[in-house]
């Protein structure tokens, strides 16, 4: 997953469409307005610079406010100008590809690329036949313009909601919604001043707050959820994996092993309350925040932070490091050592490189697997690695969802032999997810496998984001995850582990890593 893109795992829009527009109903719309405006007003040709103003001034003024840090690559286009701001939000919806190339802006753009336009910004559909595709010999003129406002008020007066109740108790508990909503809108002291916005938003809300599931949320149209770079490359940063957990909550999902966010002292689930200086607010965005912390190599900064009921301030030093998705390397002549720091894009393919190694240290009798602060994700690739592990077509995992369930089988890759060493995994609190997948499936299967832990997150949720028009989205639980052998669920329940070793703080500041030391010596 590429740098942003990735904090959404799955999107689901959710638009209200009108029917597909010809060029016979634009013909139609053409002709009424000019019954009611002068022609001559309207037959000035549309540049392809109007065409991208127009819809990012009218039609994408709720977006977040990180597009604004999208460096645009456009050979033609200068910075500080309204164009600039207009390419950075629709390459920020993925409207345009934000490549090295010209944009031509004071080119004549056709009628077919502006209505080809208002689709794609507007998800409403034109229909791509003989007669539409007359447009593409047309310049757009002014009166284009007033055809594409025209129809998106045909949307909006078009759309219907599907909110419904579906029993007597649920007609009367809307009716009960319907009534406050009244009184305080039109009876209130502060009536004038209310913002109607915010009320919604606020009861939508409280809607995902009332499934009493810590992963359910509704975030309002400030910010997407999630922030990661992508490790294919150098990065200036504190090494902690983060996220928007809640609207403007930012929370260290978990330090990288041994990066500068673990050294200082960050854990997870500590909560970035100051930047420096910079405290965060309901208006800052997540791209805001990152932005603070992100600087150069061997800066420091300050973060205040809150941990649980305790208020500190923790000082990062930055450091500029390449990292992998597998660490591994030998501790001794009989015992390997592999670090698994995320399920990612990578990680199967490091994964694999770091076997090829392993096959070369033939006196290899130990394998160590660290599991600790890692976070999970991609469900596809722990199951891709399980398969080094488990026998053919056996279950590395099973989803369940509300309808169906899904197995995960194993493919079976035998390309190493595991079974004539001893396996220890080591497992933390901030190892969470895919990592506990990891950890419970190949104890399932092998029972022999030694578990040196830190009570683990318990995370065995699988979570889809649904986007909607305002660019508010809700986050959700979809299904929960089951060990593959045995489909046990651990979700705040945790598999006895063999051996409990808490991690010495005191011995860490030194460098010595006492769980590691004891997984060594089993």
């Amino acid at each position: 997953m590429k740098q942003i893109k990735y904090i959404i795992l799955l999107i689901i829009l959710s638009f209200s469409l009108t029917s597909l527009v010809n060029a016979t109903q634009i013909d139609d719309i053409k002709t009424s307005i000019n019954t009611k405006i002068d022609k001559t007003k309207t037959d000035s040709t549309i540049k392809v610079e109007d065409a991208f103003n127009f819809f990012s001034d009218n039609y994408l003024t709720s977006l977040p406010k990180s597009y604004k840090y999208i460096n645009l690559n456009f050979k033609d286009v200068k910075k500080s100008t309204n164009l600039y701001e207009s390419l950075q939000k629709l390459v920020y919806i993925d409207i345009i590809e934000n490549k090295i190339t010209k944009i031509n802006p004071k080119k004549n753009i056709s009628e077919y690329n502006l209505y080809f336009l208002r689709e794609k910004v507007l998800y409403e559909p034109i229909i791509d036949d003989t007669e539409i595709n007359k447009l593409k010999n047309t310049n757009a003129t002014l009166l284009d313009l007033l055809v594409v406002k025209e129809l998106i008020k045909e949307q909006e007066d078009n759309t219907v909601s599907d909110w419904t109740w579906s029993s007597e108790q649920e007609l009367s508990q809307a009716a009960i919604f319907d009534d406050v909503y009244n009184t305080l809108t039109t009876s209130h002291y502060n009536k004038d001043t209310i913002s109607t916005t915010n009320m919604m938003y606020k009861a939508i809300e409280w809607l995902a707050d009332g499934t009493d599931d810590k992963f359910t949320t509704y975030f309002p149209p400030v910010e997407k959820k999630e922030f990661s770079d992508s490790l294919a490359g150098q990065y200036e940063w504190i090494w902690a994996y983060i996220e928007m957990s809640q609207p403007w909550i930012l929370k260290i999902i978990a330090p990288i092993s041994g990066s500068p966010a673990e050294i200082s002292g960050l854990k997870a689930n500590d909560i970035v309350e100051k930047i420096d200086d910079f405290t965060l607010t309901k208006d800052t965005t997540l791209d805001e925040a990152v932005s603070k912390i992100k600087w150069i190599a061997w800066t420091k900064v300050k973060l205040g932070i809150k941990r649980w009921t305790e208020s500190l301030v923790i000082e990062v030093t930055r450091s500029k490091i390449t990292l992998k998705d597998v660490e591994w390397k030998s501790l001794s002549n009989t015992t390997y050592y592999m670090n698994m720091r995320i399920f990612w894009d990578n990680v199967v393919s490091d994964f694999k490189t770091t076997l090829e190694d392993l096959k070369k240290q033939t006196n290899t009798q130990k394998l160590i697997i660290d599991l600790r602060n890692n976070p999970g994700w991609y469900l596809d690739a722990v199951s891709e690695i399980l398969s080094y592990f488990v026998p053919a077509w056996e279950n590395v995992a099973v989803v369940k969802y509300p309808n169906y369930t899904e197995n995960y089988k194993s493919k079976w890759y035998t390309t190493y032999d595991f079974s004539k060493l001893k396996i220890v995994i080591l497992i933390n609190e901030w190892s969470a997810s895919a990592s506990e997948i990891m950890a419970w499936t190949l104890k399932d299967y092998f029972p022999a496998i030694t578990l040196v832990w830190e009570k683990s997150y318990g995370k065995w949720s699988v979570q889809t984001i649904k986007t909607y028009y305002d660019w508010s989205s809700l986050k959700y639980t979809i299904a929960h995850w089951f060990t593959g052998k045995t489909e046990i669920w651990i979700n705040w329940t945790w598999i006895k582990p063999d051996k409990e070793v808490k991690l010495d703080e005191e011995k860490k500041k030194q460098w010595i890593d006492n769980q590691l030391e004891e997984a060594k010596n089993l």
